[in-house]
């Protein structure tokens, strides 16, 4: 797919941490970019009836969730 440019404006933090992510994978930030926002795309756009559920089972077992991610 052909790639566009576009100008937005991100923190100063967003930015350093963009670039010092993007040289320590020794990717373009682009690519970075481009990933991140596709990844965030999709997360945001799942249909609310299956998120409601998904922060349901989170809440009901967030002690277990946490010892298991110990």
């Amino acid at each position: 797919m052909a790639k566009k440019k576009f100008a937005t404006k991100v923190s100063s933090e967003a930015l350093a941490e963009l670039r010092s992510y993007a040289r320590e994978a020794n990717r373009s930030i682009s690519d970075v970019v481009d990933e991140a926002l596709k990844s965030h795309l999709r997360m945001v756009r799942v249909r609310p009836a299956f998120r409601s559920a998904v922060e349901q089972v989170v809440d009901k077992h967030s002690e277990a969730l946490k010892r298991l991610a110990q």
